[in-house]
């Protein structure tokens, strides 16, 4: 029963609230066009506060896994105006995205790379809106009737896998006094299991960023000394 409602819940929150081009633009004032994709979730909201708090205008920005719209990498470029790149896993997301860019009159560098596989520049700030929900939990949900690809939710079988090896591939991308800003629900992956994970790859965490209401956490992390 309880997982049912669960699955009720997540299909009314994808199927009209985050599908939503009004409510879109009222979050992000970012327009979308028609594509079969929810725009956000909550991570992408609370990653939008602890954004405007992070970023400068004279900072070198990288987004992994901007999803179809860009919509984080194009409020950032018209808000703050930073230089940005974003890339996601999913060449068809990427061709989405640059549409939305053109609907907003935005120019960003978008492109394909699983991860960092295509990324070949230093940055001063890298941020995810991670894959993390275990694969067997994700099933119960239904995850997998709600998503097209399975590189959209999955973490694998502990919900680790994809933050794990983004925290690897990272540090060859950023610069040392650089950040990173991990977003992810912990009523899925336990804020516990996460850093461990930091420290193998020599990061400290800094802060944990949450807002009131939302369930979703960022973790900011640096490189260690």
């Amino acid at each position: 029963m309880k997982n049912f409602l669960k699955r009720i819940t997540l299909y009314i929150l994808n199927n009209c609230l985050r599908k939503s081009k009004i409510l879109t633009w009222l979050l992000f004032q970012v327009k979308v066009n028609d594509y079969p994709r929810i725009h956000w979730d909550f991570t992408t909201i609370i990653l939008k506060h602890c954004l405007k708090r992070c970023v400068r205008h004279s900072s070198s920005v990288l987004e992994i896994g901007t999803g179809p719209y860009a919509v984080l990498a194009i409020y950032l470029s018209k808000k703050i105006g930073c230089k940005i790149s974003a890339a996601d896993i999913l060449t068809d997301f990427i061709r989405n995205a640059k549409i939305a860019a053109e609907l907003n009159h935005i120019s960003i560098n978008l492109f394909q790379s699983d991860l960092f596989s295509q990324v070949h520049n230093s940055y001063d700030l890298i941020f995810f809106n991670s894959v993390y929900i275990p694969e067997n939990q994700g099933l119960k949900l239904g995850l997998d009737k709600l998503h097209r690809d399975k590189t959209e939710w999955c973490g694998g079988p502990d919900g680790l896998n994809t933050i794990d090896e983004f925290l690897h591939q990272a540090q060859n991308h950023l610069h040392p006094a650089g950040k990173i800003l991990l977003g992810f629900n912990p009523h899925y992956l336990p804020l516990n299991n996460v850093p461990a994970c930091a420290d193998n790859y020599n990061y400290n965490i800094i802060k944990i960023y949450r807002k009131k209401f939302n369930p979703c956490r960022i973790l900011i992390l640096e490189r260690k000394p």
